[in-house]
């Protein structure tokens, strides 16, 4: 591919400019850019002038890129970070998000070792991009997009939303603000870190309706040890070989049923549960809130993997009046349940 800079349009030149912020593309620079050092590299394809196919970087990268000393998966990456960044991402087509995760181990080296705010459609949310295509497939806007679009479909303005295993906080915060201040957002996570930039997400987008509880949810209240995971969304209360570390934290585990009472939250309409192995216990726990709420809604993803028994599962929750669903629209009734399910809807 013909690396050397290329002249563009005006306009391109402006929006190429703005995307990077003025600033050169590679994180390890940004020099200040402006018309005696800007230099607009092709990215993906020669001979192909679309704004996608080009980066803003500063002379002296653009010379090295030239030269090779910079590599043409971490123009690539630099481009997919400003597309994100920028929240242009959301904009474009499906086939370049899904490119940038199919090609991922080529690019992780290339993204910056830290937060950053990404615009998402919850908000903003902080994000490590380079710990896992996850947080890349979250900054893209397509990370479990059935759930997102399940959300958004049946969550009212005013609702009260559960969010157990909160990970980063991407649900919860679209959650906060669906429901607007009115509704209410309680979201239970116990790893602290995750915590740390979930709170500081909910406070950059202001969103007060939300409470975070840093503590993990069971069928026994007490303390228990956190397996933590390779990924930070793969800590368990279930030791699991693949996903988890061999490291240990201790967390306070409490009952959902306890925690609604204490709070006086008497109405719940939707639940997201994702917990890594544990959603037995989590379901014991929340015993009452699932008998005393009829029109609530539970998404629930479903770890066979790790020994869950998903017909088990399933067959727990119609004994107590749920329908199970399909989590994609338009929610058909399931009529095969199996270990090769993973996530449901379940609802009355």
């Amino acid at each position: 591919m013909n690396k050397n800079p290329i002249s563009i349009s005006s306009d391109f030149q402006q929006a190429l400019l703005a995307e990077a912020d003025n600033l050169c593309s590679n994180p390890e620079c940004q020099t200040p850019l402006d018309s005696s050092n800007v230099r607009f590299s092709t990215v993906f394809q020669e001979n192909v002038k679309h704004v996608d196919n080009f980066l803003a970087l500063c002379s002296v990268c653009s010379e090295k890129y030239i030269a090779g000393t910079i590599q043409a998966a971490a123009i690539q990456a630099w481009k997919i970070l400003r597309l994100a960044i920028s929240g242009n991402i959301h904009s474009r087509n499906i086939d370049m998000k899904q490119a940038a995760i199919r090609n991922y181990p080529g690019l992780q080296a290339y993204f910056p070792e830290e937060y950053i705010a990404y615009p998402v459609i919850g908000g903003k949310i902080y994000l490590n991009i380079k710990e896992s295509q996850m947080m890349l497939a979250r900054a893209l806007g397509i990370y479990e997009y059935d759930k997102t679009l399940t959300i958004c479909n049946l969550l009212k303005p005013g609702q009260t939303f559960i969010d157990v295993g909160g990970n980063k906080g991407d649900f919860s915060l679209l959650a906060a603000k669906i429901t607007g201040n009115k509704g209410t957002v309680l979201t239970f996570e116990p790893e602290p870190e995750n915590c740390h930039w979930f709170e500081k997400s909910a406070r950059l987008n202001h969103y007060d309706s939300i409470r975070l509880f840093e503590l993990a949810l069971s069928d026994t209240e007490g303390k228990a040890q956190l397996y933590l995971g390779e990924k930070s969304g793969w800590h368990s209360l279930v030791s699991a070989q693949g996903t988890t570390s061999n490291s240990t934290i201790e967390v306070d585990k409490r009952t959902l049923d306890a925690i609604l009472d204490e709070n006086e939250v008497n109405q719940v309409d939707m639940i997201k549960i994702d917990v890594e192995g544990a959603e037995k216990e989590v379901l014991a726990g929340a015993e009452q809130t699932l008998k005393n709420n009829p029109d609530l809604i539970l998404l629930l993803d479903l770890h066979p993997h790790m020994g869950v028994d998903v017909p088990a599962i399933c067959d727990y929750l119609s004994n107590i009046g749920f329908g199970i669903y399909s989590m994609k629209a338009p929610y058909e009734k399931l009529s095969i349940i199996n270990q090769a399910t993973t996530e449901i809807m379940a609802k009355r």
